[in-house]
Formats: structure tokens, sequence, C-alpha cells
């Protein structure tokens, strides 16, 4: 429905010298771009879904953010798993963030928000990439590399900034890996306001597990 949802192209917000991309990443650099965009908004991926009547005081408290955020070390992670590679591309965005209030980076801890709905503020990303734009631009690759930086770095910098409200909306994490968990989570997903569905454990045949809970 074109009248409510508006559908936005690559070269709409992102310099050619960066296109084409298949890196979401990039797209996060330049977020705040998008024409038309408000100045508090939500940035959604794909795995995740609102399951409740939900407002903005969810997520906003004036210019805080309402986080849930935690640190982390990166030496206590398995680096045999494939997470390993987003969990250096949050270190390196969590240091970017610490440089910005000349707090001592490192080579291990990081700041570590859900995967979960961002709440964000367009004049807070457009000082931060002003600010820091060669180290962002440097980090820019057409495919996903650890050097890039997550969106989060400007939850980050927000964080800081402006003061953050821990816990925001009633989130739950869902995987494959228990089945019966998972359908039962979708049949009562009203208990919570917002969900993500990962992959995790997935087998073929899966995706009728959504379907059916989600009826």
């Amino acid at each position: 429905n074109r009248e409510t949802v508006k559908v936005v192209l690559h070269e709409e917000f992102i310099p050619k010298e960066f296109l084409p991309t298949y890196n979401s990443m990039t797209l996060d650099m330049f977020i705040h771009k998008i024409p038309g965009l408000s100045e508090r908004f939500l940035l959604f991926n794909d795995d995740m879904i609102v399951t409740n009547k939900i407002d903005k005081t969810k997520f906003f408290d004036g210019y805080k953010t309402k986080e849930t955020m935690e640190d982390r070390d990166l030496y206590k992670l398995d680096p045999t798993k494939c997470m390993m590679n987003y969990q250096k591309m949050w270190l390196h965005a969590s240091n970017l963030a610490k440089r910005e209030f000349n707090e001592k980076e490192s080579e291990n801890l990081y700041w570590r928000t859900n995967h979960g709905i961002s709440p964000l503020i367009k004049a807070d990303i457009e000082y931060f990439t002003q600010k820091h734009h060669e180290a962002i631009k440097n980090s820019i690759t057409q495919f996903r590399h650890t050097k890039n930086y997550v969106h989060w770095v400007f939850r980050y910098f927000t964080w800081k900034k402006n003061g953050m409200v821990q816990n925001g909306p009633n989130h739950e994490y869902l995987t494959f890996k228990d089945k019966d968990k998972l359908l039962n989570d979708l049949n009562n997903c009203k208990k919570y306001d917002t969900i993500v569905i990962q992959e995790y454990g997935f087998e073929d045949g899966d995706e009728k597990i959504v379907g059916i809970g989600l009826n």
C-alpha cells in the first residue's frame, strides 16, 4: 500500500561512490539521510515483529532512548562461532563511540544492546557522522567486513550524550533451537511488545511454525 508505505531506493540516500552495495552496514551509515525521515525514528530488521500495541513512549523519554545496555567481553566468546564477526563489529562501534567521549578504547570490552528495534535520533546521527566522517567513510565496504560500523554506534552515542532509560519494550528473543518454546511463545506473543525470530536451529519445513504460531 503505497499510501502508507514508502519504498526508498539506495540512490536516494546513499552517495554514488558507495553504490552498488550488498552490505546493510553501509545502509546504516546513511540511514539518517532518507528523505522525510522523522527526527526520532525506529529502525527494524527483517526478523523483528511488533506483537502488541505500542507507542513512542516505549522507546523514547524525550530525547533519552529506552535501551537495555550491558558490557561484553570478546575474549569470553567462542571464536569458532559465526557470530564472532558481528561481535567484532560491535566492538569496533563501541570504540568509536568511546573515542567521542575520550574514554579508553579496548581490544575486547564493548557495549552490547539487545537485538531488537532501535530507537534513533536523526540530529545525533548527523552530528556523529560529520564529526567522524573519515573513520566512517574508511569503514564502508561493498560486502560485510569486520571493520564496518553497525548502526549501534549511533545508539551508543545517543545513550552517552543524552542519558538512557534502562529497559524499553517488553522484548523477547526467539530461535528455532527449542521449537516447542518457539511455538508456545508465538501462540502467546501478545504478552510481549516486540519479538525477534532468529534462524538458529532452523531446519527445512520450519517456516510453517511461524505461520501456525502467528495465525
